[in-house]
């Protein structure tokens, strides 16, 4: 499979990567210079993004504290899918998959990885045990529709249920008896249990899904330099050290799960 298609259907913080590539963007010298870091991110996507609220999501979070690393201020570009024209001045993503391919043919730059997408199967708190996937009735499996899951689930040949489009919906759905299971984020799964601490769910840890559902997550940088990758670099480097990253994702109810490689292209 593509890199382009792998990074199209990977997960719903990774939408935004259509409607970026191609951007019109600048290297670190020109980001400097104006004094300012433009970031793109979807409007109204929590945990990740929101552009009205007191909760603006981890990735304008993380992306504030990146630009201060840099020295710059951040602003904002926010992207309502599916309506906007394609070119936008951005200079970065703050969340993109890592291409798994070193020769991937893509357009833009990828910080090291600094966190990583996990798929976590969600069951309801009464279930017994799952063994395996075939535990479930065909197609009572929900996935996003459009994501990931959904096309490496259906290349191996496993009904799925796609009638949902938010990890939150698939949730609700587990939780009220519509599906007997759902995947999801756990980005999702983590700011679902956040809001909803007495949800009938839990995660089936006792069954591993398949390890091809995960990725590394890094920052997307559009038209960039290797002065700017490597300052991008340093900069993730002393979040972590400082766990500016895991605090963040802890306010959103998410646990920090690291990256399985410890560098990007």
């Amino acid at each position: 499979m593509s890199t382009a298609l792998y990074l199209a259907l990977a997960a719903p913080l990774m939408l935004a990567l259509a409607a970026a590539t191609g951007l019109r963007a600048a290297p670190l010298g020109e980001i400097l210079d104006r004094n300012e870091l433009v970031m793109c991110a979807q409007a109204h996507a929590l945990p990740f993004s929101r552009q009205d609220g007191t909760l603006e999501g981890f990735q304008i979070e993380l992306g504030r504290a990146l630009a201060a690393e840099l020295g710059v201020a951040l602003r904002v570009h926010f992207m309502h899918l599916h309506r906007e024209p394609r070119r936008k001045e951005c200079d970065a993503l703050m969340s993109v998959a890592v291409p798994r391919e070193a020769d991937a043919d893509v357009d833009y730059r990828t910080s090291d990885p600094y966190m990583a997408y996990r798929a976590v199967l969600v069951v309801h708190r009464s279930r017994s045990a799952v063994r395996a996937l075939t535990d479930f009735a065909p197609g009572r499996v929900a996935v996003p529709s459009g994501s990931w899951a959904h096309f490496l689930l259906t290349g191996q040949n496993v009904p799925v249920w796609v009638r949902f489009r938010t990890d939150e919906e698939i949730i609700g759905a587990v939780e009220s008896g519509a599906s007997e299971a759902g995947i999801v984020s756990n980005f999702g799964y983590g700011w679902y249990r956040q809001r909803h601490p007495e949800a009938a769910v839990r995660e089936a840890v006792e069954h591993a899904l398949d390890g091809d559902l995960g990725f590394d997550v890094a920052v997307g940088l559009m038209d960039a330099d290797q002065a700017l990758v490597d300052r991008v670099n340093a900069a993730l480097e002393r979040m972590a050290e400082s766990r500016v990253i895991s605090a963040t994702l802890a306010r959103y109810g998410i646990a920090l799960e690291p990256p399985a490689r410890a560098a990007g292209r």
